[in-house]
């Protein structure tokens, strides 16, 4: 089956331009864009910055403390 990416738009981030892209299930991609308009894959810092600002980031909820626990917990 073919994966099908809807275009958004392109932004200018950290001095690049990038243009973004919808996949399956509303989530966000990002590829970088040349002044030829070819796409490239992002620098990893671009990508975790881009994905934290358009996939991770919720406007509705803040101040969420995460927790990480070292160790599996068991269900009671």
């Amino acid at each position: 089956m073919k994966k099908v990416y809807k275009k958004i738009l392109t932004i200018n981030f950290n001095d690049k331009f990038f243009t973004i892209f919808q996949a399956e299930g509303n989530r966000l991609t990002f590829l970088e864009t040349d002044q030829e308009g070819k796409y490239y894959y992002p620098l990893l810092d671009d990508f975790i910055k881009l994905n934290d600002i358009y996939n991770n980031h919720s406007p509705f909820i803040t101040d969420v403390t995460k927790y990480h626990f070292a160790k599996n917990l068991k269900n009671l």
